[in-house]
């Protein structure tokens, strides 16, 4: 790099390129120097002597324009390590001393850190939203540097800012791998998240020469300060801690503008008592300062406490409650904007309110229709269960209480406007007047309209918001026909207790995604330890709810015991015949249209019957296969000695569901394929579609084969001759299960999920000085803590991965 053709020619290719400021990296020089050619370049190394002499080394270049901005405008801080080929330590000090340049530098200074990390982020999701954007190039999951480098930016409140601009593949690829002649992305902008506003672009140029293997990454920074902070961002709300304690701060803080006001007063008309008025003012001032610290303290400690309770006594939808209010974006609310059928991303959008509200109402009534033909005669092959007839009674008035209880509080009304804390406080005469109700649909054989039509609300996932791909429907149902809904699935739900398989765990009491991910990583462990090669078939259905047939629906339920007068004579099904809803965006209705297909959503009635139907499309598929993987179980009775109370069978494992998510393990290829086509022909006959392109295979190798895939792949399993994506690794139910066994990926994921939270609560908790310590270890227990943990059983890390949880914790 010293070379002086190399320094000119690098000094050259900035200035033709018209570059201000270029970061350098991989000098390959010792100490400290600075060259003046075109442009201002400072260089540094390690010492001279060092065994890292000759290795390393960064720098900077600066333009005449650039050196001529007015001092503190521009500040540069080097850091001369490398992290490619670099140990879980070195990587672990590297960000430590990162983070420590990063904290010197003031909150209202913007920072720009470039350089090859080494690193692959792989894609944006729902825990690294607050980093990446929707544009960024290479592998599905991060590798190890990639995982540091997230980790580090949402410690900081950095961002990627090379993912929130799209370019084709050869604008983002800034080095080529020598042996597959593959682009990859690993030189990487990170600004400060409140600054990315003001880079207009980040891609390669290609045209620049700089005597390196990696391509020279250009970030377009061109607005100015005033420019970026001065944008209309809606009004920003109270923060929750001041909203509730607000009764009791709102007189000291009217005292202290008061005094203030009588202190200027009497201070710009030169009257005597000044100083008495400015030290009332101070006491004022001070006062309420120290209720405010007091209140804000109060309200984290209370809540922390809160936390931590819920955690210990596994309310995890607490929890869950409060990591969803950290998530919700700020800014104004409302749908402005929808683009149009037929329209693409960067197309402009519909932006009038009538006509957003009417693209929603299209969307949702086609989504709500989708079309689904079940064969004449599908339910022939199977038997007739015997009647339960106990389901038929007309309902309690113990049973209307119970109902009525157990209605959840704080969820939104229905088409009446009546929530459920109503309905509660009417005590034993809203009960009785339910009854009569009650008794009447038992009478008439079928519920009220009422009780039948739903109000849709969109709510966005993840992806673009423009998009209504990206939203899903919530439907508001009425509070009253809610309680009948639940007595009758109660029902059902006792039914189903008994006569569903124990490998579905949706929907069923005392069961849940814990059970099905411990018993999927038993299997994937025992396999690793054998050395078995082991298959994973994850299927996704189409909007299963939305599919399911009515009419073969209601012969099925017939079939497997429901007796008539809930069937045929309409009570069941009378939920969702001639159902209608409408659409709700930003408070404005569109008008009814007709649902014709599919169980309600929203409704305990939808989500049992499909527990049923889906049971039986399962069943029908494994009728006389014998498959799957055989489980020992081996268990020592109670009360009995180790040896006399050992026993042991044998089960066989065909497939793990949790409502309409199923998972198929498999030892042997050609019956993967087999079980692949049995249960896509059988959905064919009942009217299910299986989304091929979602749907995704995993192979655990087995004894010498090879360990890692580190892109998707084709997959040799087909479905209706369309090979499916083999992958690294899954989401499965919230946690992630990885081809090789192991829990990296999922540590990865839980480090990821503790780093949000934390990032999160980086301005209300950790960086305010007014909190105790005591209070910020409360929260840190409470908020921090149980994504580490929750929803995990047992499992084992690999050894050479066991300090990447401390290496993140310490760094969170």
């Amino acid at each position: 790099m010293l070379q002086p053709r190399r320094t000119a020619h690098i000094a050259e290719e900035f200035h033709r390129a018209s570059v201000d400021v270029a970061f350098l990296q991989e000098t390959r020089i010792h100490g400290e120097t600075e060259c003046h050619e075109r442009q201002r370049l400072l260089l540094a190394g390690p010492p001279a002597g060092s065994a890292l002499q000759g290795r390393n080394g960064v720098g900077f270049s600066f333009s005449r324009k650039a050196e001529r901005q007015k001092p503190g405008v521009l500040q540069q801080a080097g850091n001369a390590s490398r992290i490619g080929g670099a140990g879980d330590e070195e990587v672990a000090e590297f960000y430590r001393d990162l983070g420590e340049a990063v904290r010197k530098v003031p909150n209202g200074n913007p920072v720009v850190i470039g350089g090859d990390f080494n690193a692959r982020v792989g894609e944006r999701n729902e825990e690294t939203a607050a980093v990446l954007g929707r544009f960024m190039e290479g592998q599905r999951y991060p590798n190890r540097n990639g995982q540091c480098l997230l980790e580090f930016c949402l410690e900081h409140e950095l961002v990627v800012a090379n993912s929130f601009f799209q370019h084709p593949p050869h604008h983002k690829g800034s080095w080529q791998h020598p042996r597959s002649k593959k682009w990859h992305e690993l030189d990487y902008f990170l600004v400060r998240r409140r600054d990315l506003s003001r880079v207009c672009d980040v891609r390669v140029f290609r045209l620049i020469d700089c005597w390196s293997d990696h391509r020279f990454e250009t970030a377009v920074t061109i607005r100015s300060v005033a420019e970026a902070t001065t944008e209309d961002k809606g009004t920003r709300p109270a923060p929750e801690w001041f909203a509730e304690t607000c009764s009791q701060l709102l007189p000291l803080l009217e005292h202290k503008k008061k005094a203030r006001v009588v202190y200027e007063n009497v201070s710009r008309k030169g009257e005597t008592g000044v100083e008495s008025k400015r030290r009332e003012y101070v006491r004022a001032r001070n006062a309420a300062a120290q209720a405010v610290r007091r209140a804000r303290n109060a309200w984290w400690s209370q809540k922390g406490r809160e936390l931590e309770e819920a955690f210990a006594s596994n309310n995890f939808s607490k929890l869950h409650r409060f990591w969803k209010e950290l998530q919700r974006p700020q800014g104004r609310p409302g749908i402005n904007a929808i683009l149009k059928e037929g329209q693409k991303a960067g197309d402009p959008p519909l932006t009038d309110a009538g006509e957003v509200r009417a693209r929603f109402g299209r969307f949702f009534e086609g989504v709500l229709n989708l079309p689904s033909q079940a064969v004449e005669g599908v339910t022939d092959r199977i038997p007739q269960a015997r009647v339960e007839w106990w389901m038929d009674r007309i309902p309690s008035r113990a049973e209307v209480r119970e109902a009525v209880k157990r209605l959840p509080n704080g969820k939104a009304a229905g088409a009446d406007s009546i929530v459920a804390e109503q309905l509660k406080a009417g005590g034993e005469a809203m009960i009785s007047r339910l009854l009569d109700v009650f008794r009447a649909v038992w009478k008439e054989r079928g519920v009220p309209k009422v009780f039948r039509d739903a109000v849709i609300v969109p709510v966005p996932k993840k992806g673009d918001r423009l998009l209504c791909d990206n939203w899903r429907e919530i439907a508001l149902l009425i509070v009253a026909g809610k309680v009948l809904a639940k007595i009758v699935g109660g029902r059902i739900q006792k039914r189903n207790k008994k006569k569903i398989g124990e490998s579905q765990a949706g929907f069923r009491e005392g069961r849940g995604t814990i059970d099905m991910l411990f018993t999927a990583r038993q299997i994937m462990e025992k396999a690793r330890e054998r050395q078995i090669r082991l298959f994973w078939l994850f299927v996704d259905l189409t909007k299963a709810f939305d599919t399911v047939n009515r009419v073969a629906l209601r012969v099925l339920l017939l079939k497997v015991g429901i007796p008539p007068l809930l069937t045929e004579s309409d009570i069941i099904m009378s939920f969702i015949q001639d159902m209608k809803a409408c659409v709700e965006v930003n408070g404005e209705r569109t008008e009814p249209f007709a649902v014709k297909n599919g169980v309600r959503q929203g409704c305990v009635i939808g989500s049992l019957l499909f527990l049923i139907l889906f049971e039986a499309v399962v069943q029908e598929a494994l009728q006389g296969w014998d498959a799957g993987v055989e489980v020992e179980v081996d268990f020592a009775e109670p009360f009995t000695s180790k040896k006399a109370g050992r026993s042991a069978f044998k089960i066989s494992v065909t497939d793990l569901k949790f409502a309409d998510d199923l998972a198929a393990p498999e030892t042997q290829e050609r019956r993967m394929q087999e079980f692949a086509d049995r249960l896509q022909a059988e959905c064919d006959r009942w009217g299910l579609k299986i989304s091929i392109k979602k749907t995704e295979m995993m192979v655990q190798p087995g004894r010498g084969e090879e360990k890692h895939t580190r892109e998707p792949r084709q997959s040799t399993i087909a479905i209706k001759g369309q090979p499916l994506q083999e992958v690294e690794q899954f989401r499965y139910l919230g946690g992630v299960m990885s081809n090789d066994g192991s829990l990296n990926g999922e540590i990865y994921h839980r480090i990821q999920k503790v780093g949000m939270v934390w990032e999160k609560l980086q301005g209300e908790v950790w960086k305010q000085a007014g909190l105790t310590t005591k209070t910020k270890m409360h929260m840190f227990r409470g908020a921090v803590l149980p994504p580490s943990s929750m929803g995990q059983r047992r499992g084992q890390p690999e050894k050479t991965r066991s300090g990447s949880w401390s290496h993140g914790a310490w760094r969170v």
